[in-house]
């Protein structure tokens, strides 16, 4: 939905301010790209994976079963993390992307239907509209 002109006209001021506020932080926030932001977050992922296989063999080796249990459960941490960042970096969880299938007719998709509380607001509506 495209903005009104007094609306962009706001925010046309609203963005002319913070640049003279700051134009240090306006100029990275203007050139940096989201997908460099994930990319970091990828690495850093990477090595909290390492750092977890490290943390879960030296458990297994000095027979420390606490230190080994950390290590795991870093190691699936950092995958977790990291595999949001990939999704998010190649464009999977963004919700503007259409899904990779046709909904069947007859039926919506989760996306079309909205959020579970978007649902609860509209039965509480039509409840309160048919009395």
């Amino acid at each position: 939905m495209p903005l009104s002109e007094h609306e962009q006209r706001l925010l046309d001021q609203i963005e002319q301010a913070l640049y003279a506020e700051d134009p240090k932080w306006a100029n990275t926030v203007r050139i940096s790209d989201p997908r460099s932001h994930y990319k970091r977050r990828l690495i850093k992922a990477s090595i909290g994976f390492a750092l977890g296989v490290v943390l879960l063999m030296v458990g297994v080796v000095i027979n420390l079963i606490p230190l080994g249990v950390g290590g795991f459960v870093v190691m699936l941490a950092a995958c977790l993390w990291g595999l949001s960042s990939w999704k998010r970096m190649n464009g999977f969880g963004d919700a503007s992307s259409p899904a990779p299938g046709a909904p069947v007719a007859g039926k919506q998709s989760r996306r079309q239907r909205g959020t579970f509380m978007e649902r609860m607001e509209e039965r509480w509506r039509r409840r309160h509209d048919e009395r």
